[in-house]
């Protein structure tokens, strides 16, 4: 196996670090201890359909094939990716599965 040169490595961990900055800046508007205004609901309703994009992005070329694996991993499907965005984004305790039972209850009523 070939070592990754240290100008990869380097890039990797600065990409990695940029993509924890972005979901901090999201994690920090929904923990924000003061009374959200105006502007903070805004900045979540843009920000959330965002966060759906790339969860649909994590997922999309993950699909099972016509023989059952996954079209990316060449695992059986589902693979590890999909299976871990499936138990975090359907988790009872998370926030979008609460969000989203509870607009499917005020759609039924």
């Amino acid at each position: 196996m070939s070592e990754i040169p240290r100008a990869q490595v380097d890039a990797n961990r600065l990409l990695h670090i940029d993509l924890y900055d972005y979901l901090d800046e999201a994690e920090g508007l929904a923990s924000k201890y003061m009374t959200w205004g105006a502007d903070d609901i805004d900045h979540a309703r843009s920000m959330i359909p965002e966060l759906v994009l790339i969860v649909r992005g994590m997922v999309v070329k993950h699909e099972s094939d016509d023989g059952g694996q996954c079209a990316a991993c060449a695992v059986p499907w589902p693979c590890d990716i999909v299976g871990t965005v499936h138990r975090l984004v359907t988790d009872p305790l998370s926030s979008f599965t609460a969000i989203l039972r509870d607009a499917r209850m005020r759609r039924e009523r």
